[in-house]
């Protein structure tokens, strides 16, 4: 079993809505709180408002995984870092090394593009991905408190 990974194309938009879906699910959120419609899948992935990254990865020409993520800039640092905003494999192809494909091929990105490290957050109840980050080397920082204003819902 191949997995072959590709960045999306603006005709991708129907896989990325039924596997961002199962992820959904899996996170134990509502699928109404699924706010990406094609409309913003193509404005703010191919428009000139491009502002995320998105990769395919299938198995038998069935889409099974994706991974989207954007380029932020790091004062600190004085460089580009990588937020991954989202790694996802369905269930079934799960165990296999696809995890750690698309994980290896989002960080091949960063060094492309020059990017100091690569960032995500991890749902704390989410035990085995943050098992899977620990054992891909990653360092978890329990130091760091996300925050956020939702502007979007104000």
């Amino acid at each position: 079993m191949d997995l072959i990974i590709r960045s999306v194309t603006s005709q991708d938009f129907e896989s990325i809505d039924s596997l961002l879906r199962q992820f959904a699910l899996e996170e134990g959120l509502h699928p109404d709180t699924i706010k990406l419609d094609e409309s913003s899948f193509l404005k703010y992935g191919f428009g000139p408002d491009k502002c995320f990254y998105c990769d395919l990865g299938s198995v038998n020409g069935n889409a099974i995984s994706y991974t989207m993520y954007s380029i932020r800039f790091s004062g600190v640092a004085g460089m580009p870092i990588l937020y991954l905003e989202d790694i996802f494999v369905s269930a079934e192809y799960r165990n296999h090394g696809f995890g750690k494909m698309l994980m290896d091929h989002t960080v091949s990105f960063a060094i492309k593009h020059d990017c100091s490290r690569l960032e995500w957050v991890v749902e704390s109840r989410n035990i085995s991905a943050q098992m899977f980050y620990k054992n891909l080397g990653a360092e978890l920082r329990k130091d760091l408190i996300v925050s956020r204003f939702d502007i979007a819902n104000s």
